[in-house]
């Protein structure tokens, strides 16, 4: 019997493993200068890149449509006006290394926290927010779009094992169009939600060779949908939690 889980292993259905800072907590200096405190911590963990790498090109080369609710991306001539260079270091020994605008992460820089994570990219208001790269120390990175602290838009996310996904983020899971390979080879292309495969979308098989086309829902084939084998032999009809059920031919 077939049966066509996409993969129940011991992976988390949401990829993204992100708690987003979607509220800063602030407080002032004797300097008056703010600083964010613990709850700035975001959650993950980034492989090093030095503070020095350049996100210009890095940001030409995205040049996507996705579905980021985010401001314009130019800095207004007034704001680059008010733009300072600084790095800090904050009391949960997070640092930020960029431009700031009235006390907040404002322009390019580079966050790392405590336990090695990084993220360079662009800030805005005090928030991750347009284009950007995030890299853990056990090797998973992120590179596309952000908005409000949360990977929001076109992105791709690689995993150590040669995982990846390509597509559209929302909220910082997968959420929309996007294609999602695995190391052996199999690979799925389609829409998901919430994290999930959800919607119409084809998988192939690299190590049984065979071929889904349909529907499909919490990560399951279900719904109308067509299985072909390498034999040519093909079942149209229903499915249900990833196996045949209710109508259908061979």
């Amino acid at each position: 019997m077939l049966v066509a889980h996409l993969k129940a292993t011991s992976r988390p259905v949401n990829h993204a493993e992100y708690t987003p800072r979607l509220k800063q907590s602030r407080k002032t200096n004797p300097g008056g200068s703010a600083y964010l405190t613990a709850s700035s911590k975001i959650g993950g963990a980034l492989a090093s890149r030095g503070p020095g790498t350049s996100f210009s090109s890095f940001a030409s080369a995205q040049n996507g449509r996705g579905v980021l609710p985010a401001p314009k991306q130019d800095i207004r001539l007034s704001e680059a006006s008010r733009l300072v260079q600084e790095m800090k270091a904050f009391p949960n020994e997070n640092t930020y290394n960029g431009t700031w605008m009235d006390g907040q992460m404002h322009g390019d820089g580079l966050y790392t926290w405590s336990d090695g994570t990084e993220y360079a990219g662009e800030f805005r208001q005090g928030y991750i927010w347009g284009q950007g790269e995030k890299r853990w120390p056990n090797g998973r990175r992120y590179c596309g779009e952000w908005a409000q602290d949360m990977m929001w838009g076109n992105g791709e996310m690689t995993w150590p094992s040669g995982e990846t996904f390509t597509g559209q983020f929302y909220k910082g899971v997968f959420h929309g169009k996007g294609t999602r390979c695995w190391p052996n080879g199999d690979r799925y292309v389609g829409t998901f939600r919430n994290g999930e495969q959800e919607g119409e979308g084809n998988f192939e098989s690299a190590e049984e060779g065979w071929t889904y086309v349909g529907s499909w829902l919490h990560g399951s084939m279900c719904g109308e949908g067509r299985v072909t084998w390498p034999s040519g032999v093909a079942y149209v009809g229903e499915w249900q939690g990833g196996v045949r059920g209710g109508h259908g031919c061979l």
